[in-house]
């Protein structure tokens, strides 16, 4: 699925499959036509009232024969859409579809590609960030900030994708005893590397955060090639200025989703999505 998604340009980073898998193994879906792979989708219950759409992917040489409806319709029958809010991220060509299936427009998300390297150079070291450790009381502290930036609360989720990995870096700005921002880094498939979430109370946090980020991420792009990639939602204006001073282009534009009512999100501390395709 991964690769599929990789294959459409989403460049999945390395290790989110399995945090998604480990928070919902049931939320995965796939149709074959003549024992071959033909269709996939996911929908990823995060908590009892809130999951996520992503993974719609027909194979190119079968679409536009009903393959998408067929499996959205098994999706549907499975996770129960009318019992939930369900978020999805929408490619421009395919939002009036998901209109069509009770989805809402909340904003668009752009996709900001740079040089690590220039990155680093233009944001200022304030000497400020830490990497995450989740033992102890910070656990319960991440939980709590995770929270306040997503539309319910996504335990099982938090504790994968937080959890040490060779190939994953997340990162940690303190305020006294509470968490002022906190963002991810890994690298991406098939090249370059992705930061997500990137959540901070301001923007002089998320500039030391997004800085911290293409550090990690230089070595890796430099040996694979590639750029770092961070979605900023539109509306949030400090994000895209951010983005834009750390002489970032924007590229890849998708539409996020609701159905069943717009969450209340804090898009003023939302400097980056955790995925285009799972929320």
């Amino acid at each position: 699925m991964a690769d599929w998604a990789a294959r459409e340009g989403w460049q999945p980073g390395v290790g989110d499959i399995d945090a998604f898998y480990a928070t919902d193994p049931a939320g995965f879906f796939v149709g074959t036509l003549d024992g071959e792979l033909a269709a996939m989708a996911s929908v990823v219950t995060y908590s009892p009232g809130y999951a996520f759409a992503g993974f719609y992917i027909v194979r190119e040489d079968l679409r536009m024969q009903g393959l998408g409806h067929a499996i959205g319709d098994v999706v549907y029958r499975e996770v129960g859409f009318d019992d939930v809010i369900v978020g999805g991220d929408g490619v421009p060509a395919q939002v009036a579809t998901y209109e069509g299936l009770g989805f809402e427009l909340a904003y668009w998300t752009d996709r900001w590609g740079g040089d690590p390297v220039g990155i680093t150079a233009a944001l200022v070291d304030h000497g400020v960030v830490a990497p995450l450790d989740m033992s102890g009381v910070m656990r319960e502290r991440v939980h709590a900030f995770d929270t306040l930036h997503v539309p319910a609360p996504r335990p099982a989720f938090v504790d994968a994708w937080y959890a040490a990995h060779p190939d994953r870096q997340s990162f940690v700005v303190m305020n006294g005893d509470e968490i002022a921002g906190m963002a991810t880094v890994r690298p991406a498939i098939p090249d370059g590397a992705r930061v997500g979430p990137l959540f901070a109370r301001d923007a002089k946090t998320a500039a030391a955060l997004l800085r911290a980020c293409a550090d990690v991420a230089r070595p890796w792009i430099a040996e694979h090639g590639g750029q770092l990639f961070l979605d900023v939602p539109a509306p949030h204006s400090a994000g895209v200025d951010l983005a834009q001073r750390a002489g970032m282009a924007p590229g890849f534009r998708c539409a996020r989703m609701y159905r069943g009512g717009l969450p209340r999100l804090p898009l003023d501390q939302i400097y980056g999505n955790t995925t285009f395709e799972l929320g």
